[in-house]
């Protein structure tokens, strides 16, 4: 367990659930396996939910299960159950975090099928990859103001679409997706940048956030 970084985001008000303890049996039927007091059985298990939870993100996958070196589930007071895989990268450890999943999702098809088993999977600031859905908001409702063109631009042409703020890069850039279109085969992202880069728009959304994802997991 990375108890370090962890205190940095939550003090000492966390503790490891192990079978046998009350909140095992309570945790979501995927994540039960991951209460195993042995790290090797652990880690197979979180193997084998890697391949079918990010089957639609291949370079993400491929990264997680070459440097996971750790996996399991804290309770933290106040906030709940959060499942933590931590990944060694030149000599050091780095926590990726995901919130336990809502009984329902916003989206549908294949996101709406992410978010029912992981609620978003980011670093502990909610940067470097999908953002939980409680910080899932309406492009324009979402803290970020785009005043440099083309990217203002881009925002107030979609500010009453469905786009919703689903990435942080923990940089300029700010990830979207177009709600609507998680109910069909082809769910669509929008880029946007607080500098005069140009924005991305209608991209594929499994494809550039796989990308994105990766990126931010290399860079630690």
């Amino acid at each position: 367990m990375n108890s370090e970084y962890l205190k940095k985001s939550y003090g000492k008000n966390f503790y490891q659930i192990i079978d046998g303890d009350t909140n095992s049996q309570k945790l979501p039927k995927l994540w039960q396996s991951l209460a195993n007091n042995d790290k090797n059985t652990r880690l197979k298990k979180l193997n084998s939910l890697f391949v079918d939870i990010f089957r639609h993100m291949p370079k993400t996958q491929a990264h997680l299960r070459e440097t996971t070196i750790d996996a399991y589930v804290i309770f933290i007071e106040k906030i709940g159950n959060i499942l933590v895989a931590d990944r060694a990268m030149n000599g050091q450890i780095f926590s990726y975090r995901s919130f336990e999943p809502h009984a329902s999702s916003k989206f549908g098809g294949s996101v709406g099928d992410f978010y029912s088993k992981l609620n978003g999977f980011s670093d502990f600031l909610s940067m470097g990859g999908l953002v939980p859905q409680s910080e899932i908001l309406p492009l324009g409702e979402d803290e970020y103001e785009y005043w440099t063109a083309p990217s203002s631009e881009v925002a107030e042409k979609n500010k009453n679409s469905s786009y919703e703020l689903i990435f942080n890069s923990g940089g300029k850039g700010k990830g979207y997706v177009n709600v609507d279109s998680t109910f069909n085969n082809n769910p669509l992202a929008l880029i946007l940048w607080l500098d005069d880069t140009e924005p991305l728009e209608e991209m594929e959304f499994w494809d550039t956030y796989d990308n994105w994802t990766f990126i931010g997991m290399q860079a630690g």
